[in-house]
């Protein structure tokens, strides 16, 4: 109401200004006078011109009635009032209206972080390239760093890597290799302990891929080792421009969460419990409330939130737990509840006390569960009886 008043005010000291305009410009009357000796004669009157009407300005006027009648319209018709605030009737009763409620909390976890390990430069040179943000997270097969004129290849496998690979080279690091080519999608590799054609010509799409054409070998100076396919960085000590040397840390990681675990809230409603991230992706929270799902911990450490949390930009990391299977609640006005002790209280359901239980509290409406559910509520018992 406030914001139309300000606005027809406006309105109405525009059209004012505007009328004013028309009247100035519609012309005016002037009165000529002759002396010829004898008394003056007053010339026959004559108008200046016809006036111009402004087809714009009329229209304004017209809105203008419009919003003045809208408004006294407004100011002098009360506002309806919903039946059940009516305060004559103590016996007014309102519908209420059925809900699946999940119990959704967020709470703040304790994350149990593996312990960090150094990534250790694997030659001699200039930084010309470094990739590098704490709380970012690295993956085999990337390549973060250029030094000189190489990129530095981070590459997991199952026992750390300590020669030169090249076609015809045989062994269980062989193995290892063609392992991880096979992961990361090079899937026509054969694994065994032989390195093959077709090995080579996954290593050769895997270097081009980094920008480096032609190339079929894995020299042991153009690599990181991984421990793990993927890890969070933690600090960064890479700097563009300086000279780097062979075992000198490039950047320090962990390999990501080992578990989180949830404290769970006195409050919650019983039944089995689910923690989610996102709209889908979901683990079942042991009674423990400790997290260890490998997968669901994986696609937490690469959330915003755990970036933010590893990087030391947050004091917390949140995790949203739920109910699997909603519970049936209604919605009934704050009013209607009696006899409040905690989360326990009345309401006169149906014509007769009932116990309930207060689940939620939003906009003066609240959340009860109650067997069964009532379908009506009195708004305002002032003199029920007890329903305990």
């Amino acid at each position: 109401t406030y914001m139309f008043l300000k606005q027809s005010k406006r309105t109405i000291t525009q059209l004012s200004k505007r009328i004013m305009s028309i009247r100035q410009n519609m012309g005016s009357t002037t009165v000529n006078t002759r002396y010829d000796g004898r008394m003056p004669a007053l010339a026959k009157p004559k108008l200046a011109g016809k006036p111009r009407i402004n087809r714009r300005a009329v229209a304004l006027v017209g809105l203008a009635g419009v919003a003045l009648g809208a408004l006294v319209t407004l100011l002098l018709v009360p506002t309806p009032k919903p039946a059940w605030v009516s305060e004559d009737d103590p016996n007014a009763t309102v519908s209420v209206t059925r809900l699946d409620y999940f119990d959704e909390r967020q709470v703040a976890t304790a994350p149990e972080l593996s312990a960090d390990y150094a990534a250790l430069s694997p030659t001699y040179g200039v930084i010309r390239r470094a990739d590098c943000t704490p709380g970012s997270i690295v993956s085999s097969g990337m390549a973060p760093f250029v030094v000189n004129n190489e990129p530095v290849l981070l590459l997991h496998t199952d026992i750390p890597l300590w020669r030169d690979l090249e076609p015809g080279s045989r062994g269980d690091d062989v193995t290892s290799l063609e392992n991880e080519l096979v992961r990361l999608g090079y899937t026509d590799v054969g694994v065994d302990d032989y390195y093959s054609t077709t090995t080579a010509n996954a290593l050769r799409a895997l270097w081009a891929s980094l920008g480096v054409a032609n190339r079929t070998t894995l020299p042991i100076m153009s690599l990181i080792w991984l421990p793990t396919p993927e890890a969070v960085v933690s600090s960064c000590t890479a700097v563009v421009g300086a000279q780097i040397t062979p075992g000198q840390p490039l950047f320090q990681a962990g390999v990501g969460l080992e578990s989180v675990t949830v404290p769970l809230p006195e409050t919650l409603l019983s039944g089995a419990r689910e923690a989610v991230i996102g709209t889908s992706i979901t683990t079942p929270l042991p009674e423990s409330g400790i997290i260890t799902d490998p997968e669901f911990l994986a696609t937490l450490t690469k959330t915003r939130s755990f970036i933010e949390y590893q990087a030391g930009n947050s004091s917390q990391l949140n995790l949203t737990i739920r109910l699997v299977q909603p519970v049936d609640v209604v919605s009934v006005p704050a009013s209607a509840l009696y006899e409040l002790n905690g989360a326990a209280g009345c309401v006169v359901a149906n014509g007769s006390p009932t116990p309930v239980r207060v689940v939620a509290s939003q906009f003066g409406q609240t959340l009860i569960h109650a067997d069964p559910l009532p379908t009506s509520v009195l708004i305002k018992p002032k003199e029920a009886a007890s329903c305990k």
